[in-house]
């Protein structure tokens, strides 16, 4: 008989030309690409902030701070990286969080803007593009990183904090530290938690005494400092200690592994782009006018009380004014409040705050007010169509930005919706009681979102006693 031969099968050799491997550090750089396109215009709006002296300076040192948490615990999964099961994972989060940032956003866009909501959408879409580019196992074993960037992204958790210190600059720097310091225990996940614990304390303990020799200079650099240098230092240290005791050191992801398919770039790139367009163009915050600094004198206001607890919101020398307007001979009492600070980017951290006590999520609207200044008025109310009693305290507010040669000042006519001179509620300190939690249990309880009217006699008070105002502050 004759014998036939068969050679051995060979394997087929992947196909390159649809795969990439590319170092991490290529990785993270395509990523900051992508935050940058996909987000550029709100980061710099926010950077313009810090820079004019917002008290959200803490957000230039969020994104180092979560890389030195992702770097110090991040190892490449052993195992088979799936390219299909990522892409399905992504897709999953992405779509799925954007919707429900989009749908909070619709229902309470004003409580959707104070807390900076979009600021977590960005942090959903680098999340997803993270999964594309480095696998969803790598990226779920940096969770505690990105947990932290995303607890981060909101404002005010971090704006109610300072103001628990004070509102100081310290006050601002101290809460920065305390993050720095959280970033510092998680870096090196190598090492013993005793350790971790001392490193952060340490960490935190010399950001507040560096911070203290630094008094006098601007808080962008002290935050700098504090919440950025020292926690590279406390981690490049708290590696080093492990390495001496014996520890197993954490080497992050080595090059080449994984493998990505060589169309996952521009694709995401491309969505990048889609979401640059959409977001354009932006809303450019509308100009401050200048008034006469004796505009209260001149409109024949009559201050009748003074809260204190609006410098720790609006930082220190910031002063909060109630006034009486002349000839108050209204159906519906009226107030005039006048928040005055120092500082612009202070004050309009808070321009979608809502001051006045109310137990459902209210929003602004644009308002005209003609007058020989141009002010960009806003007007918010409570719904009142139910009021059976004067102790209900609703109210509906007329609110506009303007400076003077000394200082830069918020106005508020705010009018009681209930006749028969019930006095309109007093502004109140924010908390994350009537800032977060009542407004997510009346959207849980699924109430039907009615603005409700305002009476035009209302209306009628507020637009001729602002209108009063802003004819008499007129520069001479």
């Amino acid at each position: 008989m004759t014998s036939i031969a068969v050679e051995p099968s060979v394997p087929a050799a992947p196909d390159a030309s649809r795969r990439v491997s590319t170092p991490p550090w290529r990785r993270l750089l395509f990523l900051l690409v992508l935050a940058v396109t996909a987000f550029g215009p709100q980061m710099l709006a926010t950077g313009r902030a810090i820079a004019e002296g917002s008290a959200t300076t803490y957000l230039l040192v969020v994104p180092l701070l979560g890389i030195l948490m992702a770097v110090g615990g991040s190892g490449m999964p052993r195992g088979v990286i799936d390219n299909e099961s990522d892409w399905i994972v992504a897709s999953l989060i992405a779509g799925g969080g954007l919707l429900a940032f989009s749908l909070i956003t619709h229902r309470m866009p004003t409580l959707g803007s104070f807390w900076r909501i979009d600021q977590v959408a960005v942090v959903l879409f680098l999340y997803a593009s993270a999964i594309l580019i480095f696998s969803a196992r790598h990226v779920l074993r940096n969770s505690a990183a990105w947990i932290f960037v995303a607890l981060c992204a909101p404002v005010v958790p971090y704006l109610l904090l300072t103001a628990k210190l004070g509102g100081s600059a310290a006050g601002a720097v101290a809460v920065a530290a305390a993050l720095g310091s959280v970033a510092v225990f998680w870096s090196d996940r190598a090492a013993r938690r005793p350790l971790r614990a001392l490193a952060a304390g340490v960490n935190f303990a010399l950001a507040l005494g560096v911070d203290y020799l630094m008094t006098g200079q601007d808080l962008q650099l002290r935050v700098a400092v504090a919440a950025g240098l020292i926690p590279v230092v406390s981690t490049a240290m708290l590696r080093w200690s492990t390495r001496v005791t014996g520890g197993r050191p954490v080497a992050y992801a080595p090059p080449g592994r994984p493998q990505r398919r060589v169309w996952a770039f521009p694709v995401l790139f491309a969505v990048a782009l889609g979401l640059l367009v959409t977001s354009l163009p932006l809303r450019a915050a509308p100009a401050v006018p200048e008034v006469r600094s004796d505009w209260t004198t001149a409109a024949g206001l009559r201050p009748t009380e003074t809260l204190d607890f609006i410098a720790r919101f609006a930082g220190p020398g910031a002063s909060l004014t109630r006034y009486r307007p002349p000839a108050d001979n209204a159906d519906y009492a009226v107030a005039v409040d006048v928040i005055t600070a120092p500082n612009l980017a202070r004050l309009r951290d808070y321009d979608d705050a809502i001051w006045y006590p109310t137990t459902v999520p209210v929003d602004y609207h644009d308002a005209n007010l003609p007058g020989p200044v141009t002010v960009a008025a806003r007007t918010v109310h409570t719904n009142a169509d139910r009021t059976t009693t004067a102790q209900d305290g609703h109210w509906h507010a007329l609110t506009w930005l303007w400076q003077t040669a000394e200082s830069y000042q918020r106005v508020t006519v705010v009018v009681s919706q209930v006749a028969g001179r019930s006095e309109p509620p007093l502004p109140h300190a924010l908390t994350l009681r009537n800032s977060l939690i009542e407004p997510l249990l009346w959207v849980i309880r699924q109430q039907p979102d009615v603005p409700g009217e305002v009476a035009q006699e209302v209306r009628d008070t507020a637009d001729t006693v602002a209108a009063h105002i802003v004819g008499a502050s007129a520069p001479e």
